[in-house]
């Protein structure tokens, strides 16, 4: 419940900061939890067009692409596949979550 409230107050905030918007489309894995899509039913009412898919065999996500993709780039490269490299964000954690 924690998490669909989290996504729904997204989706509130972009609807309310962007009144232009007509639709909301609700796509991947997270598109079968029935409780998130009654909850952004509920969000969007009359005013705004909630689209999901139409078939729960339809609500996938990338999980299988990247196991095979990892699965193939160790075949090529195998262990210099996962040489460590370094990151660095370049967005303010604040700015990121919305602070």
């Amino acid at each position: 419940y924690a998490l669909c409230r989290h996504l729904v107050s997204r989706v509130e905030r972009a609807v309310k900061e962007h009144p232009e918007i007509a639709e909301v489309h609700v796509v991947g894995g997270v598109s079968a939890n029935v409780r998130l899509r009654g909850m952004l039913k509920n969000l969007c009412g009359d005013s705004t067009v909630l689209r999901t898919p139409q078939q729960l065999i339809y609500c996938t996500d990338n999980a299988a692409m990247i196991a095979s993709a990892g699965f193939f780039l160790r075949q090529e490269k195998g262990d210099a596949a996962f040489a460590p490299f370094t990151t660095q964000a370049s967005l303010p954690l604040a700015e990121a979550i919305g602070l």
